[in-house]
């Protein structure tokens, strides 16, 4: 560290190894609504048990650099590289009872690369400052399945890159306004060249998934903080959004007649290709009021609209949730989906906190109350007899509500609370309807 520059790095190599057991079992009756007769009964019982090996090396190098003393540039570089070795063993009970092993091992050239870039401008006054800064995220993971002698390869690209601008300004001792701009874009494409196991034939049922998923999200927000006294402040904003967002997918097979699991799920796909494209923006306004009861006990109430947005999280970014392909291509009776075609979910969220200090530590309690539109909830597919395929779809709407709180005293936290959700869908299936507590 010098009088202007401040160059750091570090280096961390690691090597995770994992064993993890598990298991599941699924008894499902369908019975006759008419004369309480049982139709049929359907069970899926199996265990696995997986060893993993998970080697790496990360490298970092960055620096800051101070124009003068309120305005300093950072940039930042970092690059990691991991290979991931694997043994799954399953051991199916019912339907039928048999065990297999499959391997699965990264490619040699896997590696992700980051890079960032931050402008900070800080004033004479405080709560006065400019941010900028902007991060590219660039990941290549694929890798290798297999179920002897059948192969599966997976090409997986992952493309981020997050742009952030901000600016708060003081309009007078009791007021501060802010506003700023962030986007982000994702652009992800996965290929994926599979064979599996087909029982029906001497032949493999084989073919090729190509699956990609590009979005970007341009947010821009005004927030306005008022300090009417020392006991009452106020903080309402607002945010506006466009996304843009485009899937595509498509299968490539040699299926004549679905057989086994696999080819049931693409089978409807066709070997088409697939394109959905979906434009929208929307506002979001936010309210909150703070009194301060003493100078360390307040009350806040928070009203907000809220989102989320499939595609958000999981593997890839989010991708598990909408890519429309299983990516367990070995699992016989258990498998997941995800649904291309899921609407955002938003929430109207009203909340209302108590904070106070106590004897020895603190205390916090919030009330809530949210209501729903476009639940996004997990969904058991039953279509298929003997199979387990779990997915995602949307309920129309719902309603989540509930007290949480929690005390921390000497270090220690002690907490809890109660929750009531509701679910509710015309469609009437009982799973996307009904009560949880």
């Amino acid at each position: 560290k010098g009088e202007k520059w401040n160059l750091y790095s570090s280096v961390n190599t690691n090597n995770r190894l994992r064993i993890v057991e598990g298991g599941r079992k699924v008894t499902t009756t369908y019975t006759n609504l008419s004369t309480g007769a049982i139709d049929s009964i359907k069970w899926i019982d199996f265990n696995f048990l997986n060893n993993s090996d998970r080697r790496g090396i990360s490298l970092k190098l960055g620096a800051d650099y101070s124009i003068n003393e309120h305005l300093i540039v950072n940039g930042e570089i970092n690059y990691d590289k991991h290979l991931h070795d694997g043994v799954n063993i399953q051991n199916v009970v019912l339907p039928r009872p048999y065990t297999k092993t499959i391997n699965d091992s990264d490619f040699d050239n896997n590696y992700n690369f980051e890079g960032f870039f931050d402008i900070s401008q800080t004033f004479n006054d405080p709560d006065r400052k400019f941010n900028f800064s902007v991060t590219y995220d660039y990941n290549k993971d694929s890798k290798r399945t297999s179920l002897s002698p059948h192969t599966t390869n997976l090409y997986q690209r992952i493309n981020n890159i997050d742009i952030d601008i901000s600016y708060k300004h003081p309009l007078n001792k009791k007021s501060i306004v802010e506003l700023g701009y962030d986007g982000k874009t994702n652009d992800n494409a996965e290929n994926m060249d599979f064979q599996i196991p087909d029982d029906s034939s001497e032949e493999p049922f084989m073919g090729n998934n190509t699956f990609g998923y590009k979005r970007a999200i341009h947010g821009f927000w005004l927030e306005y903080d008022y300090r009417l006294n020392e006991k009452f402040s106020v903080k309402p904003s607002i945010r506006y959004e466009y996304v843009r967002k485009d899937i595509s997918f498509k299968s490539v097979n040699n299926i004549l007649e679905p057989s086994n699991i696999y080819s049931i799920v693409l089978y409807p796909l066709g070997d088409s290709a697939h394109t959905y494209i979906n434009n929208y923006s929307t506002l979001y306004p936010d309210l909150h009021f703070t009194y301060n009861l003493t100078e360390k006990q307040s009350l806040q109430f928070g009203l907000s609209k809220r989102v989320n947005r499939p595609g958000s999280g999981g593997h890839g970014p989010g991708s598990r949730q909408i890519r429309p392909f299983p990516r367990d291509i070995y699992s016989d009776n258990f498998i997941f989906v995800g649904e291309p075609f899921l609407k955002p979910e938003y929430s109207i969220q009203y909340e209302l906190s108590y904070k106070s200090p106590i004897p020895m530590g603190f205390a916090y309690m919030n009330l809530y109350y949210h209501q729903l539109k476009n639940v996004i909830e997990w969904y058991d597919d039953d279509r298929f007899e003997d199979k387990d395929i779990l997915t995602f779809k949307n309920a129309d709407s719902g309603t989540n509500r509930g007290i949480e709180f929690f005390t921390m005293i000497v270090g220690q936290t002690l907490g809890g609370g109660y929750n009531l959700s509701k679910l509710d869908d015309p469609s009437g299936d009982y799973e996307l309807n009904g009560n949880s507590q």
